[in-house]
């Protein structure tokens, strides 16, 4: 039900970070198991590498890609909430990148809100 919702808000330009953190999250439990995952993981993935397909990783990258992605929306969520984060769909909807929609929406320049996520780790 969360991909549908998220692709009938905007159809393209989200990340899959996103896309699949939103899933997890909306997941009985999602949280927990991703701060699970997350306390067990020895390492992370490369932000980058989370706003491609998940199809190419292995079973093990593919649970901590899923697993990040979680803990990402998690960020966005405790930044701005969940009505900021829909902004952000409606503004990628209307063509503006994720960089650019979630500095308008979230009041923190995107690079921050990166730095952030890296030195959480």
């Amino acid at each position: 039900f969360t991909h549908a919702l998220v692709q009938s808000l905007a159809p393209r330009g989200v990340p899959m970070w996103l896309h699949e953190g939103l899933a997890v999250m909306f997941e009985p439990q999602g949280d927990e198991w991703s701060q699970n995952e997350l306390a067990s993981a020895p390492a992370r993935l490369p932000l980058k590498r989370l706003a491609e397909s998940f199809g190419t990783l292995s079973g093990t990258e593919a649970r901590l890609a899923y697993a990040q992605s979680a803990a990402i929306v998690r960020a966005l969520f405790e930044s701005g909430g969940p009505l900021a984060v829909g902004a952000v769909l409606q503004d990628i909807a209307r063509g503006d990148s994720f960089a650019e929609a979630f500095e308008r929406r979230m009041f923190m320049a995107y690079d921050t809100f990166i730095a952030g996520l890296e030195t959480a780790r």
